[in-house]
């Protein structure tokens, strides 16, 4: 090992390890703590798990939050190893009480190994926690100056990394209601930064957006939601908001989905491409899409097409790869017991994802890859 030259052990062999044994070898010397501690480095080592699809039994984690009664941790933060070995996979609940603490608790958004939390409590409040490093930003949620003129607003939240200016940042939706027929009047985003551990004002939002629907992700520096437009028969499209210009807009979903679609459409993102799933519930029939060339609405290409009971499954993520494509979905077994399962679309085939117990995936659900990544920046 000694003869090897440090570049081709520092980026090609540390960079394949899992994050947690990084985060030992940070001891080994003060070389290989500057080193792992980089931001270079953790970028590259992000990077190179997400094309390679290299992830290793520490590195992919489902994280939830239960709610129901027959939960066997509700109002608890949860997290499960999807690759490690059998006796590891088990229901592991976060113990940390910076983070398991209020009444009840919402995962807003993953990105970059960090979560973000929000706490209902006296003093309702977001947390930004790295499950890794346990690294931990709480911060009080801010009062509404705007509910004193419009009384009827909804608002949903989001949570993404700006990789330009390296920035986490959370962002608040209000839609101004008219309190008598629920017509929207209006919209602004609010944003956090953690940079500058403050909020503002930013962009207002299309005013024909009658609805935004919370499960935000991340595809190329931009958050991505579901929202519904008054001016075109209440269709669905995709709502975006720039992480670095803090502007907002509007992508067109697939043109089938105007013409087959009767359920909400659902997005998801893999290898850095935005896609959707776009359902007829009537006649059991899906068929998930992929955006070929982003923010091109033409682009839209459909991949697979799929049928019966899996239909109606909740669906957790879409991963990619060069021969297939899944899709981890929740079955339901019966009232207290849920199953986790892969769906290969190529083979139309299940695999059941083994776990020591049994639990019920009421809650919100998401995937979240391990992570050196800090969340005060560099």
């Amino acid at each position: 090992m000694s003869k090897l030259p440090n570049k081709i052990i520092h980026y090609d062999v540390l960079t394949r390890l899992p994050a947690k044994s990084l985060l030992r070898f940070k001891s080994v010397c003060k070389d290989w703590y500057a080193l792992i501690k980089s931001r270079t480095f953790i970028n590259i080592h992000q990077n190179y798990a997400i094309e390679s699809h290299d992830y290793s039994s520490d590195d992919l984690l489902i994280v939830g939050c239960g709610s129901n009664t027959y939960c066997k941790t509700p109002n608890k933060l949860f997290f499960i190893y999807l690759y490690a070995p059998f006796s590891l996979r088990g229901t592991h609940v976060i113990c940390d009480d910076k983070v398991n603490t209020g009444l009840s608790r919402f995962i807003v958004g993953s990105c970059n190994g960090v979560i973000c939390i929000e706490i209902l409590s006296s003093t309702d409040t977001f947390a930004l926690y790295n499950l890794l490093t346990r690294e931990c930003r709480k911060l009080v949620k801010p009062r509404c100056d705007h509910y004193s003129k419009y009384p009827s607003i909804y608002t949903t939240y989001g949570f993404g990394y700006d990789s330009i200016s390296r920035d986490y940042k959370i962002i608040r939706t209000f839609l101004f209601k008219d309190r008598y027929n629920m017509m929207t009047l209006g919209g602004i985003v609010h944003v956090y930064s953690s940079r500058t551990n403050s909020w503002k004002d930013s962009d207002k939002i299309n005013p024909f957006i009658n609805q935004i629907i919370p499960g935000y992700i991340v595809v190329n520096n931009v958050l991505h939601c579901i929202c519904s437009m008054k001016d075109n028969g209440d269709y669905f499209y995709i709502f975006t908001f720039n992480l670095h210009t803090e502007k907002s807009g509007c992508i067109a979903l697939p043109k089938k989905y105007m013409e087959d679609g009767d359920d909400q459409p659902s997005l998801m993102v893999s290898n850095g491409r935005l896609y959707t799933i776009v359902k007829n519930l009537a006649s059991f029939q899906a068929s998930i899409w992929v955006m070929k060339q982003y923010g091109m609405t033409k682009s839209w290409t459909k991949l697979y097409e799929f049928g019966g009971e899996v239909v109606q499954f909740k669906i957790i993520t879409y991963r990619s790869s060069k021969r297939s494509g899944e899709m981890l979905i929740v079955k339901t077994v019966d009232e207290q017991n849920d199953e986790l399962m892969w769906y290969n679309f190529e083979h139309k085939s299940f695999r059941k994802v083994d776990l020591p117990q049994k639990n019920k995936y009421d809650g919100n659900q998401l995937v979240c890859i391990s992570s050196l990544a800090p969340i005060l920046g560099d």
